[in-house]
């Protein structure tokens, strides 16, 4: 639908160039389109591009979005692994809270969070490993690759802490005042018994606990499974997954197909 009528304001409006809405001295008007306008009146024009607030905005709020995406989905996760490992210490819980359940359910609700509040900002990756197959096979900007990963490791730092504030004092009487090993660290990254899922919900939180003086043990545990694992892995399996689909499946335009189908 195109812009409204703008002809009983002809003698206030100077000029008139596409922009998102037209301003005059009286009202906005705004069209449903992409092919609005702006419209300078005597010598006062109105332009929401130029506002500095709205470029910052602009540049910070796909990445913002994995941010909090993943940061969410730490937080439920790890969230409920910590309730669910440290309640079986008498010291921590009379009774143990919750089971190998309730930490599939604090992921999978993790994820659905973290997808849902970012998915209409960012695309709702959540994943490097997802970010970097939608930059080969779906031409999502390469430019925006490097923010996107950065945001979502920072992600999973910030949940991480949260979730390690939250449960300090629990992991002190699990482990000793001052103690950290493999025992907890298992909540917050990929052990022999956590989920890798993808490198962000890994490698973030696992740099937190760097900081947290869990030491080096976290980068040389079962000679740098933390690189292959929860890293390498996940990026190449989802190379691997979208090729495959766009093989055998997809129909659209793609690089296996770059003309689509009619």
């Amino acid at each position: 639908m195109s812009s409204p009528s703008i002809s009983n304001y002809d003698s206030e409006i100077k000029k008139v160039r596409p922009t998102s809405e037209l301003v005059t001295s009286h009202t906005v008007i705004s069209g449903s389109d992409a092919e609005a306008q702006i419209a300078v009146v005597g010598d006062n024009t109105y332009d929401p591009r130029s506002s500095t607030y709205r470029r910052i905005l602009s540049a910070i709020r796909e990445p913002m979005a994995e941010f909090f995406g993943v940061a969410l989905l730490i937080i439920f996760g790890a969230g409920s692994a910590a309730s669910v490992v440290l309640s079986t210490n008498a010291g921590v819980s009379s009774s143990p809270k919750g089971d190998f359940f309730s930490i599939n359910f604090g992921w999978a609700i993790g994820i659905a969070m973290g997808v849902w509040v970012s998915g209409t900002i960012s695309g709702g990756h959540i994943n490097p490993a997802m970010t970097l197959a939608m930059a080969t096979w779906r031409k999502f900007p390469w430019r925006k690759v490097p923010a996107y990963i950065l945001a979502q490791v920072l992600g999973g730092v910030v949940g991480a802490a949260l979730v390690y504030g939250l449960y300090f004092g629990a992991i002190d009487i699990y482990e000793g005042a001052g103690v950290r090993t493999e025992a907890t660290a298992g909540i917050f990254t990929t052990y022999s018994t956590a989920y890798a899922l993808n490198p962000a919900r890994d490698f973030g939180p696992r740099l937190f606990l760097l900081m947290a003086g869990y030491g080096k043990e976290l980068f040389t545990y079962r000679n740098q499974y933390w690189l292959w694992c929860p890293i390498i892995a996940p990026i190449v399996g989802a190379q691997a997954g979208a090729f495959l689909y766009d093989l055998f499946l997809y129909t659209g335009e793609g690089p296996l197909n770059p003309e689509g189908d009619d």
